[in-house]
């Protein structure tokens, strides 16, 4: 039962004057079938603005060479839409409220109390009242109450550094239809595209770095900002790993090949800051070691918590809504109750399987990029070159990150 609003200030297509929201989510395609699915999309598409990322690139401050770009075989085919938080909330209320009989709707209502009943569960909120479901469904975040009172175990750990999110305007001769992120020794920068000349700040860094950088003048921001993408470290490695190269040509045959790339791609040029649109938050990995209880399931990052470098948290999150959809539709087919414990295991099993791998995979690129070592960076960069220089994986790792099969009816 996640605490939502019913009402938003939402920004509609053409209202340029509304400021963005600095919480923005990259959605890939698997995600677009579920908002397709509720209807969402085709309101978003109607009354929303959102935008559309034709590339994906990525930068390695230790490696000139060692960049990687992500694209569609179908160059018109985004590999990913962004969009604000809010677009996607009111969407789907919108979606929800023209589709179903008479919804309600309870926003800013904590659960205080869950109590399990043989084919039911009766929840006490926190202005007093009591509602009782045949599915309870977890969706507040990681610090999720109905995790906490079903008594699902959780790990987690927190990164050493948080994250900056704002508003940018900035210059980019492509349109501004590329995703860019940089990695750095103290934490990767990313500029995801909102608009022509918008785009949405995140940077990795520690916090006592963070709240110092904020308190500067606009243009020592922007200033210091522009240098993250463009400032060269100390030691650049592309000199060692050439020479390295030279010795293992023949076994890679020139698939890890970085002497013959081009130069290294250059980013938008960061032009102003919206001041007020900055902040800051925590980063961290969370795993539920369940997902279901009788009548009770987790979705989201009450479930999991990923490391948002890839962006792959509201896609996971959507993915486990159309996967317990789909366990709730093959209960009800045959007459079950939408919560029985068998269904919703399913769903643990299906759901997990998907989500662990893909947040050990941000786990392991995080520690990756975030080692200024040799050999780290050798591996690193051998891996971005064999990524550019064999289509097969590279259109493997845009399957892998931006599609599912849709949902069925």
């Amino acid at each position: 039962m996640p605490a939502v609003k019913p009402r938003l200030k939402v920004a509609a297509k053409e209202s340029g004057s509304v400021p963005f929201s600095n919480r923005i989510y990259a959605l890939n395609q698997s995600s677009l079938d579920v908002l397709k699915f509720t209807g969402a999309w085709e309101i978003i598409c109607d009354d929303y603005r959102h935008w559309p990322a034709f590339n994906m690139q990525t930068l390695d401050s230790r490696c000139r060479k060692g960049f990687t770009t992500f694209s569609n075989a179908d160059p018109n085919e985004p590999v990913a839409h962004f969009l604000e938080s809010q677009v996607i909330v009111s969407s789907l209320l919108r979606s929800v409220q023209s589709t179903s009989n008479n919804p309600i709707i309870m926003s800013q209502n904590q659960i205080s109390k869950l109590e399990r009943n043989p084919n039911s569960v009766k929840v006490g909120l926190e202005n007093g009242e009591e509602v009782e479901t045949l599915l309870l469904v977890g969706a507040e975040g990681f610090n999720s109450n109905v995790r906490k009172l079903s008594g699902i175990k959780w790990y987690q750990h927190l990164y050493h550094h948080h994250a900056l999110v704002g508003t940018l305007k900035v210059e980019c001769p492509d349109g501004n239809r590329t995703a860019w992120q940089r990695f750095l020794d103290s934490g990767p920068i990313a500029s995801l595209p909102l608009e022509r000349d918008t785009a949405s700040l995140v940077l990795f860094a520690s916090k006592i770095f963070l709240d110092q950088l904020i308190l500067r003048p606009d243009q020592e921001i922007v200033d210091s900002l522009n240098r993250f993408w463009t400032e060269d470290v100390e030691m650049d490695s592309f000199e060692y790993l050439s020479r390295f190269q030279e010795n293992v040509q023949n076994i890679f045959g020139g698939v890890g090949s970085l002497s013959s790339r081009g130069e290294e791609p250059r980013p938008p040029l960061i032009k102003s800051v919206d001041k007020m649109s900055l902040a800051t938050f925590p980063v961290g990995f969370g795993h539920a070691v369940n997902y279901v209880k009788p009548n009770v399931a987790l979705v989201g990052d009450a479930a999991h918590r990923i490391h948002p470098l890839a962006g792959q948290g509201a896609n996971l999150s959507l993915s486990d809504c159309k996967v317990l959809f789909e366990q709730m539709q093959s209960a009800v087919e045959v007459g079950e109750n939408p919560g029985k414990f068998s269904y919703l295991l399913e769903y643990e099993r299906k759901a997990q399987a998907h989500n662990v791998p893909t947040q050990l995979f941000c786990d392991i690129i995080y520690r990756l990029y975030g080692s200024s070592r040799y050999p780290a960076v050798l591996l690193r960069s051998l891996a971005a070159a064999s990524v550019n220089n064999l289509a097969a994986v590279n259109s493997m790792m845009v399957k892998w990150a931006s599609t599912s099969k849709p949902l069925q009816t």
